[in-house]
């Protein structure tokens, strides 16, 4: 169970969890093709990994360049990245 944090305030589960952050957001890019893409906001100081297993959504799994999302992230290297998100879903459209 993910626990709900405040816009951009970090809290941290127990001693074995990272701190998760949330936020709003536009989605960068997404290859559906590799299933993964990058979302910039300014809840966070660096663009954010997100992969397709993390979308929440029905059916294929995906996300379109300009789209509006809500996610949840946590700051961890994915290779250049340096936060990786934990759960997304799109709030419109781009």
């Amino acid at each position: 169970m993910i626990a709900t944090v405040a816009k951009g305030k970090p809290r941290r589960r127990d001693a074995r969890q990272p701190v998760e952050v949330e936020g709003r957001g536009r989605v960068k890019f997404f290859n559906p093709d590799k299933g993964w893409g990058g979302i910039m906001s300014p809840d966070v100081p660096a663009d954010v990994w997100v992969s397709f297993g993390v979308i929440d959504a029905p059916g294929y799994r995906t996300l379109n360049e300009g789209d509006d999302v809500e996610f949840r992230c946590v700051k961890q290297q994915q290779d250049s990245w340096q936060y990786v998100a934990t759960w997304v879903r799109r709030t419109h459209a781009g």
